[in-house]
């Protein structure tokens, strides 16, 4: 008589003769049957029921075996489903004996949802044509081949069904998006014409031309494009008007526009960016400017108020609706990040809740913003006053980055132009701070960006100067048609929503999220040194600790990187991983992409005004690929004097503070 381990091993002994050569997923999936005949051949005392096990088993798999073989009559999901779900836990057996990896998976996985993604109707033609050419069909049995192609067959069915509603999902918010887009345009330009006629031409030109200038810029944008066609083509459409539809269509298509060096996404993000900043704010602010004008209700039209309407409702929703969309794309490249984890993912009617939260928030935040903005430029009878309001309100927030160290965090990373390092942080710390004050964009909480103090004390900062500005200026209206009183009960109203809105959204934040994070001082120095620390990987498309490490010094400003972490991983961890001695060593793609020239030249712009580290990087780079590889790359292309002279005499004082600031280690 056998014994129970005799037993399991001419069971696989059978199973290795019968095996499925499955090249690129090297790996071995045994069935939940067999582990547990594994553990109770370590106790002889069960004997018996291993003796009727084997026998079952094999009587299932003929079993499984003739149900799956009846699924090629099956013609709809509805009889695959009903067929597959009286098969006792099917298994698919696939033996190699090799070592799995993560990458094998992954290719595997990634081409199977490409042909489930693009296949034309036809889903089980599309998968079996796809097992025919992926899979090692000749060292399979037909009733093996037939399984594994039913199952593939049976998930795809399901794939394609989700795949379906969310693009119909999608195409429904994107399709919100772009028509309160477009009313809220075609809007302004009735309201335009209504004062035009009204014999109101000031009100009426500048209402028309900040929609007419939302369109030109976002006509402008297409012109990055990498052919003269192309590039007419885009410019003529977007002057139009027709640009966000283009874009949006490109991106509920999935497609991979190649003639742009903008990604369609990108594209489409910054045009409603565009629409917001350009044309919904100064829109809004223009136009109950023009209602507060009015001296009775007589001269007032109905499609101006549905102006003001749309352009505030338009608003509050894009930012809702891109700050979801955008944060959702980073917490899934970077599920490390805390900062990108405060979507609720505990259920889909939360996740509403929160979203309906925000647009609460963004909707009667926007609307004491612009009201108070419009009492305050009616007070002074110009709009002097409030530009030096907001621009004295941003003055201190760039002094108080400068003196954070931080302002250049937007800066230029090759040679520093000093024209170059004011201009890049003020401008989209500009467009931050104009949408933060009006409709508040979740990523400049981010440390990188504006910081999370520097965020949420523009919201509270704004929240207060709006009550302040609008109780100040009551008395300018006691002759119009509105009173103090009832702008006092609707500025109420309108506070207590917003006040709602907010604790929805904080209400329905993921559970695993620290809110402190929204007003916890952190800086981006900070906040880097902690990304380079962890013993984590935070981006998921990295294997690796050091391709993270990489991923930040190719990407991120100097201004943020430790480089008291950094040079010692050039100069001591990477030379003992990788250095010339080590030439069986295999180089990961990152470290030796086109030779190590990217990798060289980017160590170039980081270090070449860093006159303390220099050397040390030199010699670990010629330890790297060989001979001086800095000389080579041209290193010592500038001399170091000779560009503060220049700097000089340009007038460039200031310039010598910040040199001074990256050359200090850490």
């Amino acid at each position: 008589m056998t014994s129970p381990s005799q037993r399991i091993d001419a069971m696989l002994t059978e199973m290795e003769e019968k095996r499925i050569q499955f090249a690129p997923l090297e790996s071995i999936m045994i069935s939940n049957r067999v582990k547990n005949l594994t553990k109770q051949a370590v106790r002889p005392q069960r004997s018996n029921p291993v003796d009727s096990q084997v026998v079952h088993v094999k009587e299932e798999k003929k079993r499984r075996n003739k149900r799956r073989d009846s699924l090629k009559g099956a013609g709809s999901a509805e009889e695959q489903r009903a067929i597959l779900e009286s098969i006792d836990k099917p298994v698919i057996k696939v033996v190699g004996l090799g070592y799995a990896t993560k990458e094998h998976c992954k290719e595997v996985s990634e081409q199977y949802l490409i042909v489930v993604r693009n296949s034309g109707g036809d889903v089980e033609t599309d998968v079996r044509k796809w097992v025919q050419t992926s899979f090692p069909t000749e060292h399979m049995t037909p009733s093996e081949t037939e399984n594994i192609t039913h199952i593939l067959v049976f998930i795809a069915i399901q794939i394609r069904v989700l795949m379906k509603m969310s693009r119909i999902g999608v195409a429904v918010k994107m399709g919100l998006t772009l028509c309160l887009g477009y009313v809220d345009i075609l809007t302004d330009f009735l309201v335009a014409k209504s004062y035009y006629d009204a014999g109101r031409f000031d009100t009426a030109y500048a209402t028309g031309g900040f929609a007419v200038m939302a369109i030109v810029l976002q006509g402008v944008l297409t012109f990055f494009q990498k052919n003269f066609k192309e590039r007419f083509w885009r410019m003529s459409t977007s002057l139009l008007g027709l640009g966000p539809l283009m874009e949006g269509a490109s991106v509920w298509m999935g497609k991979e526009d190649t003639d742009s060096l903008l990604t369609p996404s990108v594209m489409y993000a910054v045009m409603k960016a565009i629409e917001i900043s350009v044309e919904s704010i100064p829109e809004s602010i223009i136009q109950v400017v023009g209602l507060l004008k009015a001296k009775s209700t007589s001269d007032i039209q109905t499609i101006q108020i549905v102006g003001v309407i749309s352009s505030i409702v338009s608003g509050a929703f894009i930012m809702m609706d891109g700050n979801f969309e955008f944060v959702l794309s980073r917490y899934l490249d970077s599920p490390g990040n805390p900062y990108w984890g405060w979507i609720n993912k505990q259920g889909a009617w939360k996740k509403q809740r929160q979203r309906f939260g925000m647009f609460l928030f963004n909707t009667f935040y926007f609307l004491q913003f612009v009201f108070s903005m419009s009492l305050f430029t009616l007070s002074f009878s110009s709009n002097t006053p409030l530009i030096l309001l907001l621009s004295t309100e941003f003055a201190v927030i760039c002094l108080y980055m400068l003196s954070k160290k931080e302002l250049f965090g937007w800066a230029t990373t090759h040679h520093p132009s000093p024209l170059i390092n004011w201009i890049f942080p003020i401008i989209p710390w500009l467009l931050e701070y104009m949408l933060v004050c009006a409709v508040p964009v979740t990523v400049a909480f981010v440390p990188m960006e504006l910081g999370p103090e520097v965020f949420s004390g523009i919201v509270a900062w704004r929240l207060i100067t709006n009550s302040g500005i609008i109780y100040v200026a009551l008395g300018e209206l006691e002759n119009h048609y509105l009173t103090p009183t009832s702008i006092m009960m609707g500025y109420t109203v309108s506070s207590a929503l917003a006040l709602l809105g907010l604790f929805m959204f904080f209400r329905n934040v993921d559970e695993n999220f620290d809110v402190n994070l929204f007003w916890r001082p952190k800086g981006g120095v900070q906040h880097m040194r902690e990304r380079w620390e962890d013993a984590e990987i935070w981006v998921k498309t990295c294997k690796t600790k050091d391709e993270e490490h990489w991923s930040h010094v190719a990407a991120v400003n100097p201004t943020y990187l430790p480089f008291d972490k950094v040079t010692p991983w050039i100069c001591t961890e990477l030379v003992e991983k990788y250095a010339d001695k080590n030439a069986n060593v295999e180089r990961p793609h990152w470290f030796n992409d086109e030779g190590g020239s990217k990798f060289i030249k980017r160590i170039i712009e980081l270090y070449d005004w860093r006159e303390k580290d220099k050397d040390e990087v030199n010699e670990a780079l010629a330890k790297l690929f060989g001979g001086d590889a800095l000389l080579e790359y041209g290193w010592h292309a500038m001399d170091h004097d000779e560009i503060n002279d220049q700097l000089s005499e340009w007038g460039w004082w200031w310039w010598e503070g910040e040199q001074k600031h990256l050359n200090e280690s850490e």
